[in-house]
């Protein structure tokens, strides 16, 4: 394989892996939504269930640590291909167009469902949901009902874009072919690329027993500055050639720190779901000795994770195919939809007393074939709709 970088690549033709892993990321969401329902300890979720499970916990846990994070990458390596396109300008208005717009629609039309169904489930309200979506408007959630929801990736982003823009175009000019030396420098020596984790580290070691954080930006720093440094890494990553080649060669590295640090979770999982519930109020996974405690563990782990997948994904993921030509294009208006079909479904299934497997399969099943299609055929035809939900053209 030769010394190849996203530069080169960008501006001759798709790079299919970057593709596969964004769609196959928007897949996984389904699968962490569904399982946060059943997900023990605070009831920080829309939805929730009594049942536990080591299977649910786990989704969760990879989920949390690899998915999010790996989507904030791509979304870097996203921002340099962009750029390469277009100027400042044409940028942060195309960011608008396929961000702001969305999310506000978003808010406006797919998020009071999910808030109307937990608030049933809460008892907290008996009307319809024509009489509910007035108080839509009444407070911030979790205390209120005004909440962003899921969409809080697409106003993150926004975000990340404008404030990244001068590090991506003045800093890049100036200094792009120093900070690539560096970056290939180190990453010319086996395992090296893994002290790239040691910010993250420093920043869930100082932040994030203050920060907890439930996506609402202003008092959620640790993930606000832990997402902005992968937004980054990614644009780095993306326009140093022969980095992605690094990470390839060293693929096996990562892949067994991250079983090593896979199974280590997989144990504690399993020590907690032992502990009943009502003795771990507050939960532990809460408790702030904890939480520093897994937040130094997950920033080396979540970042072996990322060079793994992105390894391996080169590996065996540089393809077309027709499903991925299919669904790239609404990908986004499929990760704005999904919850307000996921949400319902769950809240029926719980009230009508279906327990946590075969639940946990009918609402993955049922919420990424409806949101596919909807996508597909009730957004991606139509002009309005196409511009509501972010999609190109």
């Amino acid at each position: 394989m030769g010394n190849v970088g996203y530069d080169e690549l960008s501006t001759a033709k798709r790079f299919h892996d970057i593709d596969w892993l964004r769609t196959i990321c928007v897949w996984l969401v389904v699968l962490g939504h569904t399982a946060a329902i059943y997900v023990g300890g605070q009831d920080v979720y829309i939805l929730h269930s009594d049942e536990r499970s080591l299977m649910t916990d786990l989704v969760m846990a990879f989920l949390n640590t690899a998915l999010m994070p790996l989507l904030i990458f791509l979304a870097g390596i996203g921002a340099f291909c962009a750029l390469k396109k277009r100027d400042a300008k044409d940028f942060v208005k195309e960011r608008f167009y396929r961000l702001l717009i969305p999310l506000a629609v978003g808010t406006l039309v797919c998020v009071p469902p999910m808030i109307y169904c937990q608030r049933l489930q809460e008892g907290s309200f008996t009307g319809s949901f024509f009489s509910f979506y007035p108080s839509f408007f009444h407070g911030i959630h979790p205390q209120g009902n005004f909440t962003y929801g899921h969409l809080w990736f697409l106003f993150y982003l926004f975000v990340f874009s404008l404030v990244c823009l001068p590090l991506f175009t003045t800093v890049y000019r100036r200094h792009g072919d120093t900070i690539s030396t560096w970056l290939m420098k180190v990453a010319s020596r086996p395992g090296a690329l893994l002290l790239l984790c040691i910010p993250f580290v420093i920043i869930e070691a100082t932040l994030r027993v203050p920060f907890p954080g439930l996506q609402y930006f202003i008092n959620d720093w640790a993930n606000v500055t832990r997402y902005i440094l992968l937004y980054s890494f990614g644009f780095y990553y993306a326009a140093t050639p022969g980095l992605s080649d690094a990470v390839y060669e060293q693929r096996r590295i990562w892949l067994g720190l991250a079983v090593i640090g896979t199974i280590a979770i997989a144990v504690v999982t399993e020590l907690e779901l032992l502990i009943p519930r009502e003795e771990l109020l507050p939960p532990l996974r809460y408790s702030p000795g904890f939480m520093i405690i897994a937040g130094v563990y997950g920033g080396p782990l979540m970042w072996t994770y990322i060079l793994a997948i992105l390894g391996y994904a080169r590996k065996h993921l540089g393809f077309d195919h027709a499903i991925l030509r299919r669904f790239a294009p609404i990908s986004l208006p499929f990760y704005v939809i999904h919850q307000t079909i996921l949400i319902p479904t769950g809240y029926f299934l719980l009230k009508a007393g279906v327990t946590l497997y075969p639940a946990f399969f009918i609402i993955c099943s049922f919420t990424f074939v409806a949101t596919w299609l909807v996508a597909d055929f009730g957004i991606r035809p139509w002009k309005v709709a196409r511009l509501c939900f972010g999609m190109k053209g």
